[in-house]
């Protein structure tokens, strides 16, 4: 398995197009344009890209647009072009209920790689960003695959296309499994006849420290639960003291943010997934498993 990764002398206005495979793409050093096969119509070596501007044009299907709108035109033929036993083997590897949700959550099999991608969202609701799994070497050697933005965009949150204001809850999780997961478990409860997820939104960002203050205005005036992993605690060498990292300082920070909000702008209540309990501020257990999510919660639970 090949390492993706873009090579130092890859020009600024190319990063996306590299990133997301883009064919046949090749340059020269003093022209202003680049050239590659159009993987909106398949023409080849007619889709040009300014390598400053990052702006593209296809000269025969007349494809258009900057690098959001490259991202956005990719993972909407990549998701037409999803299979439903694609989505049922994702479920089947994730240990997802089905493959139902994981389409409703929007992932795709990439129209380049082939691998799974998944769209970011901005704070308009916007698909301003496109996730891909890459595969990557661990420092141990072996190879794996980790979900990464692409370049230069920024990151964004997941969920956007089924969020409904008018919901009052919302929780949000760390990752997009754990944020599927917990999607499919409220839409299949109905402890009074009706699916939990009548009444609840499910958002999930890429990372603890990723939340942005923008995405503020999707809890406003909401009951926000606060979802993220069950990570222990470091050592501090010297004093032998647990120093609080990942999931439980992630919590703390969103939290912060929102309460520095206007008080009209912040959500009407906010909670956090206790793993040690309700009687534990600590925010982790030790009961369970380092890194334990609520994917890995809800399956062994199910």
């Amino acid at each position: 398995m090949p390492k993706i990764q873009e090579d130092d002398d890859t020009p600024e206005g190319l990063k996306v197009y590299v990133f997301h495979h883009i064919q046949n793409l090749s340059w020269t050093k003093g022209e202003k344009d680049a050239y590659a096969d159009c993987p909106f119509c398949g023409t080849v070596k007619k889709f040009g890209i300014d390598k400053e501007t990052s702006l593209f044009n296809c000269f025969v299907c007349g494809a258009k647009g900057n690098e959001y709108s490259f991202v956005r035109m990719l993972y909407e033929e990549s998701y037409k072009t999803t299979l439903v036993k694609a989505y049922d083997q994702l479920a089947k590897e994730s240990h997802f209920l089905s493959g139902e949700a994981a389409k409703e959550w929007g992932l795709a099999k990439h129209l380049l790689t082939d691998e799974w991608c998944l769209p970011g969202y901005n704070h308009e609701e916007k698909i301003t960003g496109l996730y891909r799994f890459a595969p990557l070497k661990r420092k141990d050697g072996t190879w794996g695959k980790k979900l990464l933005p692409s370049p230069r965009l920024g990151h964004h949150v997941f969920g956007l296309n089924l969020y409904e204001e008018q919901k009052p809850h919302v929780y949000l999780t760390e990752g997009w499994r754990d944020g599927v997961a917990l999607y499919e478990v409220l839409k299949a409860y109905e402890p009074h006849g009706v699916p939990l997820i009548n009444e609840a939104d499910v958002l999930a960002v890429p990372g603890t420290n990723s939340f942005k203050p923008e995405w503020g205005k999707f809890f406003r005036k909401k009951s926000l639960w606060i979802m993220y992993d069950n990570d222990h605690p470091k050592v501090n060498p010297k004093t032998k003291e647990p120093v609080l990292v990942g999931g439980t300082m992630g919590v703390r920070r969103v939290a912060s943010i929102l309460r520095s909000l206007p008080p009209e702008d912040q959500p009407s209540a906010i909670g956090y997934l206790a793993w040690g309990g309700a009687n534990e501020d600590t925010g982790y257990s030790l009961d369970l498993e380092n890194g334990t999510d609520v994917r890995e919660f809800l399956s062994n639970h199910a």
